[in-house]
């Protein structure tokens, strides 16, 4: 049976930045951001599918500014795009300072997903509907990311 076509909704982490997640700079660690990351994508895409979700490939990952220790990391991911059986989750991380109250981007990503079924195989997803022109834009751009990832495994 074909799968009921449905909208995404963004789903949101927060985290205080303890010292022991820091380096010696003083910023959270790339890997840690990147952790957190994916498993908001797999939070968002399980819960979109309804399915287990395994990550294929974290397209266009950018860190865009530190985030320090006893700052609060925000991370959001939403599901953006969907395939057949791959969904691509774009998420984005705010960090806020927790003396000033100011709060900025600091990190982004897609990250490319399947669905899978009890035996460990691809299954379809659902249609991803998409309403607004925000939501449009989102959907180009990530099945731009998600084709770029298919013709790399090609090779």
């Amino acid at each position: 049976m074909k799968p009921i076509p449905r909208k995404s909704i963004v789903h949101t982490h927060w985290q205080i930045v303890f010292p022991n997640l820091v380096n010696t700079h003083g910023a959270m660690f790339g890997g840690k951001i990147l952790e957190i990351m994916d498993m908001m994508a797999a939070v968002a895409g399980s819960m979109y599918c309804r399915t287990a979700i395994t990550t294929v490939s974290i397209e266009a990952v950018d860190f865009i500014a530190p985030v320090k220790s006893g700052n609060r990391l925000e991370t959001q991911a939403k599901v953006v795009f969907t395939g057949r059986s791959s969904l691509m989750v774009k998420v984005a991380c705010f960090v806020h300072d927790h003396l000033t109250g100011e709060s900025r981007p600091c990190a982004r990503g897609y990250f490319n997903m399947v669905s899978l079924d009890t035996n460990g195989k691809p299954m379809e997803v659902p249609e991803l509907l998409t309403e607004t022109e925000e939501e449009r834009r989102d959907f180009d751009e990530a099945r731009l990311y998600q084709t770029s990832a298919k013709e790399r495994r090609k090779k």
